[in-house]
């Protein structure tokens, strides 16, 4: 099974660098790689597959979750004044129905 060194090690007679490929036995292979001394080579025949692009939050999304933050934290406050303990779990239906309830 093919490896590929992740950090400067011995392996039977050779001294390997950070990126070099080498052979082991498939049973010393998982151990290897376990300890981060290396990690599965690509098969030749199957491509590398692409990583993700991370793509950033639109503005409009980024502002209402900026507005519903502003909203919980004044529901928070509220709720305090009023004797309520608040879990940090709450969002703001649990919050305004214990508010609710608190006024009657």
């Amino acid at each position: 099974m093919k490896l590929i060194a992740t950090k400067p090690m011995k392996y039977k007679t050779r001294r390997l660098e950070a990126g070099d490929e080498f052979d082991v036995a498939d049973r010393l292979a998982h151990i290897f790689v376990g300890i981060r001394k290396a990690r599965y080579a690509p098969h030749q025949d199957e491509p590398e597959l692409p990583r993700p692009v991370i793509v950033p939050e639109d503005k409009a999304e980024a502002d209402a979750k900026a507005r519903e933050d502003v909203e919980i934290n004044r529901l928070r406050g509220q709720a305090e004044r009023l004797g309520i303990h608040v879990d940090g779990r709450w969002g703001v239906n649990r919050l305004q129905q214990e508010i609710a309830m608190a006024r009657l």
